[in-house]
């Protein structure tokens, strides 16, 4: 199959990830509302992590939806033109893009461990709330990182064969 067949694949399903994103975003926006509004130490503690969740969830996910799909163009405006340049830039761009998630898979489990350590460790109700927070934003990170290296490794090796 050819490059660009795999690339709108690949897209799609980079822009449905994208959407469940911001969709779960917007399903918490309720949640963070009544987070920012509360009085207990743990939910306060809680707030400023969740507020990075949702940058993350909203943010990303809309990031995704609409520079994924101009990325496919681009390929196809760049492969109509030099076709074994556009696939060198595009192999180069996934072998920087797993690097980068390779990275990632093993700064959210550290992230996650001291989070949890902190949790133990920490007196007030606050601080536990934010090891909390932390833990569950790092959860949330790691699951879309895995998400998206897992299909973008399937997208390279079906390009590469």
């Amino acid at each position: 199959m050819d490059i660009i067949k795999h690339a709108r694949i690949w897209v799609d399903q980079e822009v449905k990830q994208g959407r469940v994103m911001f969709l779960i975003g917007l399903l918490l926006i309720p949640f963070f509302v009544w987070i920012s509004k509360n009085d207990m130490d743990f939910i306060e503690g809680f707030f400023i992590p969740f507020f990075l969740i949702l940058l993350i969830l909203l943010g990303y996910g809309f990031n995704l939806i609409f520079s994924r799909p101009r990325h496919l163009n681009k390929l196809i405006r760049e492969g109509q033109k030099d076709r074994s340049s556009m696939e060198q830039k595009e192999y180069k761009r996934i072998e920087k893009d797993m690097k980068t998630y390779g990275w990632m898979m093993k700064v959210w489990p550290v992230i996650f461990a001291t989070s949890l350590l902190g949790f133990f460790f920490v007196n007030s109700d606050f601080n536990k709330g934010v090891c909390m927070g932390i833990g569950v934003l790092s959860i949330v990170g790691f699951s879309i990182d895995r998400l998206l290296s897992k299909r973008l490794d399937k997208y390279f090796n079906q390009i590469k064969n």
